[in-house]
């Protein structure tokens, strides 16, 4: 590659990396919200409470890094707080009786697969695939 081939090469690396969400991408709105608004997308529930360890350790860690960021567009992610009100009831739904939780379901909420516990990164990116 001579140089004017490799300023091309680490340009388009570079615009690569600049256009890749530093942040993960979650859904304002709630469950059911997003099955209207899901197409052919999986949609991930992310049950979590913001004082358990592992649900925090979830977020810092697992959420921010930029290969599960990177599938995040795959999804329509929603989460859920199960000390609200607001949860709608879903941890009844859909049986979580531990945190963190997160089910993959599609547009008409039907579950398709759970991943249950925290996971770092590379292992739950291998969940999700």
């Amino acid at each position: 590659m001579n140089l004017h081939q490799s300023k091309y090469y680490l340009l388009s690396i570079l615009l690569f990396i600049g256009c890749q969400s530093s942040k993960y991408n979650w859904n304002s709105g709630n469950f059911e919200n997003a099955k209207s608004v899901a197409g052919t997308k999986l949609i991930l529930l992310d049950f979590y409470t913001e004082t358990w360890p592992a649900c925090v350790q979830l977020d810092a860690d697992t959420f921010t890094d930029s290969l599960i960021i990177a599938v995040a567009d795959q999804f329509l992610s929603v989460k859920i707080n199960v000390d609200l009100d607001a949860s709608e009831g879903l941890e009844d739904h859909f049986n979580i009786n531990s945190i963190p939780q997160n089910i993959f379901v599609n547009a008409d909420g039907i579950e398709i697969d759970r991943i249950v516990g925290y996971f770092p990164a590379d292992e739950f990116g291998k969940k999700v695939n």
